[in-house]
């Protein structure tokens, strides 16, 4: 039995003592210590990895406020840009009146008007006059000169009491150009009858124009087209005879004397508003002008934000 203990005599002044220790006790301290410290440096690692996630959510953290600061500029400056607009559309708001005057009248009465009396023409800024040239169709839809006549094919005189549309007699697949600004609201193609491939543009103000006998068309529905853009090419679709371009000029969906808008130009801009007494050109003169105020305000506006 004395072999499994280990006896431990401690001597003082009072004389010597002895102890008697299962000897295993030895390796249950070894043990325990060593247990003891593994579970401080556990806790030791814990804090560390506890501290460093942390720092990691403090940092999101940071960055977090930093986007909320950042989203909450951007959402001012866009308030502050959405109040111009509104400012802006108030001001074209105000204009639409004039613009319904001149087209409502001219679908409901079809009125007369005496000729421009209190524009003065020769007062006008060339930057107005270039302004309508570029929204109202104007000039020919093909570059070079061709033999055109003032009359539709005969196809569409049995329908139409007035001649008023243009025929080019130009060459197939001679390219043609939009004749102002507009927005493309018809086109057709694959037609062997009538206008044949077509495509009708509207502009600003009522006006539109369209482009028949087409060979083939460039565009879709809906597309923006800037004056002098190419829109197509010429043919001789919708079963005439030789290679022709068909061109009209429209105000309100009614065919006007297309003729004059193909001549009319810088050169001779006051002979269409002094010959053409069916649409309001007094109103849409002084609307135009409405617009280049409204564009100067933008333009002075963006240079402010500059």
């Amino acid at each position: 039995m004395m072999q499994n203990k280990l006896v431990i005599t401690i001597a003082d002044e009072k004389g010597a003592r002895q102890f008697q220790v299962h000897k295993h006790i030895k390796k249950i301290i070894v043990w325990a210590l060593i247990l003891f410290f593994c579970f401080i440096g556990g806790i030791i690692l814990l804090m560390k990895f506890l501290m460093h996630t942390m720092d990691v959510i403090a940092l999101e953290q940071n960055i977090a406020i930093s986007e909320y600061r950042y989203i909450y500029q951007q959402n001012e400056i866009l308030k502050h840009k959405i109040q111009q607009k509104n400012n802006e559309l108030n001001m074209i708001h105000q204009k639409i009146g004039d613009l319904e005057s001149i087209i409502g009248t001219q679908k409901n009465n079809q009125k007369i008007y005496d000729k421009v009396k209190e524009i003065d023409l020769e007062q006008l800024a060339y930057q107005h006059k270039e302004m309508m040239l570029n929204l109202i169709p104007s000039g020919a839809p093909i570059l070079q000169q061709a033999k055109r006549q003032n009359a539709l094919p005969k196809e569409y005189l049995n329908r139409k009491k007035e001649a008023l549309g243009v025929n080019f007699d130009v060459p197939k697949r001679t390219p043609v150009y939009a004749t102002s600004d507009g927005v493309v609201d018809t086109l057709r193609l694959n037609y062997k009858k009538g206008y044949g491939n077509f495509i009708k543009i509207n502009h600003s103000f009522g006006f539109s124009s369209l482009y028949a006998h087409l060979d083939e068309i460039l565009l879709k529905k809906g597309d923006f087209v800037k004056k002098g853009d190419l829109i197509g090419y010429s043919g001789s679709s919708g079963g005439v005879k030789s290679p022709v371009l068909y061109y009209e000029v429209l105000f309100l969906n009614k065919i006007l004397n297309t003729e004059i808008y193909v001549q009319w130009n810088m050169e001779n801009f006051n002979s269409l508003l002094l010959n053409n007494n069916t649409i309001d050109w007094e109103s849409l003169v002084w609307t135009i002008q409405d617009v280049l105020r409204l564009k100067k305000f933008q333009n002075n506006l963006k240079s402010e934000e500059e």
